[in-house]
């Protein structure tokens, strides 16, 4: 029974319904995520059993979508709800969730890594006011990359047939525990980075307390902005709004802060700024031109596999060798 691809099952209860998808979902080794779909009370039972259960809105009331995750009018939806949001949103909901990990780590990262600079006297780096506005700056970029990144077109989605583009949700590549010790990594590297060589710059310059510590944050947006770029799959003017809009709330907090915490900014002295920011341009070309390459290099072999699969098997969906390996899994009937 577990060879079969498809079960047809006819005048069974709402139970038996619910049951079939619980063997369905506890017999298959590896575990499936089941999706349950159905139009009426009696499909309720099986709607809340599937991982995933869809109603569709119809004549015979609302009982199966208020019992379901999604909700259609016609069953001729299913096709673009999986196939197209379905996979979209996982990974955008997975490079959000990389990208906050990565943000907040590198911050907090940055925050124990003072430590050793201060001889563990308990002092703080940031004032509040950068603590309260640091996910204000994790916002805008990651809002473009939640609801805005595109990886496909629908177009190739709806026509391409082949697992290999859903292969990563049903193989969990995003999302599990090599992923999360990447990210892991980055930051602490990112952080040492930061800190390292914006003491640096701190030391040859001679800027006081103040104006180094707005340089190491700004060293931090910098980090971040970079790996929003890197990571995105695709470019738009949300996605560079975001950037810029990050960009411009930085040169605004900047000497407010100063202002507020020592009554003058240094940024508006000339003389002070000259010696200064040479020194802090480098710094920001040479942190991102690094973890830009970082970034290439690890994914290097990753991409030209893609490259290689998408001219060799994504667009041949209909050849015969797609269908000798049962990739042509898409219903020609749902349209």
């Amino acid at each position: 029974a577990k060879e079969c691809e498809v079960l047809i099952a006819c005048r069974v209860s709402p139970s038996q319904k619910a049951k079939i998808v619980r063997m369905v979902h506890h017999s298959i080794v590896p575990k499936p995520c089941t999706l349950a779909i159905g139009d009426g009370a009696n499909d309720v039972a099986m709607i809340t059993e599937g991982s995933v259960g869809i109603g569709i809105s119809g004549h015979e009331g609302r009982n199966a979508v208020n019992a379901s995750d999604f909700s259609i009018s016609q069953f001729r939806f299913l096709q673009r709800l999986l196939f197209v949001h379905g996979r979209s949103d996982y990974a955008r909901v997975s490079k959000v969730i990389c990208l906050i990990l990565y943000a907040n780590l590198m911050f907090t990262f940055v925050i124990f890594g003072y430590n050793f600079l201060n001889g563990f006297s308990g002092g703080y780096i940031f004032h509040w006011f950068w603590y309260s506005l640091w996910n204000v700056f994790v916002f805008f970029p990651g809002l473009a990359i939640g609801i805005l990144d595109v990886e496909y077109p629908e177009e190739t989605l709806l026509k391409v047939q082949n697992m290999f583009l859903y292969a990563t949700g049903q193989q969990n590549q995003r999302l599990n525990l090599v992923s999360f010790l990447w990210t892991v990594t980055e930051s602490i590297l990112g952080a040492f980075l930061s800190l390292t060589f914006c003491s640096i710059l701190a030391m040859k310059t001679a800027m006081g307390y103040y104006v180094f510590v707005c340089m190491l944050y700004c060293s931090l947006i910098i980090f971040f902005l970079v790996r929003v770029v890197v990571k995105a799959s695709s470019y738009n003017w949300y996605l560079a709004a975001g950037c810029i809009l990050d960009l411009i709330l930085v040169c605004i907090a900047v000497p407010v802060v100063l202002i507020f915490e020592t009554g003058n900014s240094i940024l508006f002295d000339p003389v002070a700024m000259a010696k200064i920011w040479p020194y802090f341009i480098w710094l920001v070309g040479f942190l991102s031109l690094g973890y830009t390459l970082l970034n290439f290099a690890y994914f290097h072999d990753e991409m030209c596999e893609y490259i290689e699969k998408q001219e060799h098997s994504i667009f041949a969906g209909n050849s015969k060798k797609a269908k000798d390996n049962k990739q042509h899994f898409m219903p020609n009937d749902l349209t």
